[in-house]
């Protein structure tokens, strides 16, 4: 609340907030990426399997710091939607794991439009069924901005306790 008194604008708040916390989400997503790839490099490197180059190995690294930043924007824009931290946490597991699969069975051309599905994309998983890079980075920033104007919004009628 203490933020909130201090900025004249509760979206330019919003607003740090999110930029915060996707450096955050990249510095974190980076050291994930360093984890695995000390670990999984050597570890499968006697395995059979497709040989991947120097370019493969980058989008993977660019995908994934890119898919922690804007997930982290993502996560601040719904902790701001839903004031109690418990079910904003709940919610968002419980579509992430829940309803995006169900929605994406029903219908895969909807589905691959979900911010889960989208951000697994920008990710670099490559299955057929999901969207290219270029249309998975739009998809998870026009989710980003949809749920940072609605948090705004939303904020901006909220009252501080």
């Amino acid at each position: 609340a203490a933020g909130a008194l201090s900025v004249p604008s509760r979206l330019r708040l919003s607003f740090g907030r999110m930029v915060a916390y996707g450096l955050a989400g990249l510095v974190v997503g980076g050291l994930m990426l360093v984890v695995a790839f000390v670990i999984g490099i050597p570890l499968l490197g006697g395995q059979s399997g497709p040989s991947l180059a120097g370019s493969d190995y980058a989008r993977a690294v660019g995908g994934s710091l890119l898919a922690c930043g804007l997930g982290a924007m993502l996560g601040v824009a719904i902790g701001v939607l839903v004031a109690n931290q418990v079910a904003a946490v709940t919610g968002t597991l419980v579509f992430l794991f829940v309803a995006q699969p169900l929605i994406t069975a029903a219908s895969s051309t909807v589905g691959k439009f979900l911010f889960g599905n989208a951000l697994t994309a920008v990710g670099g998983r490559g299955v057929a069924h999901e969207l290219a890079f270029g249309a998975a980075v739009a998809v998870s920033l026009a989710w980003t901005v949809l749920a940072l104007a609605i948090a705004g919004w939303v904020d901006d009628r909220r009252d501080i306790a």
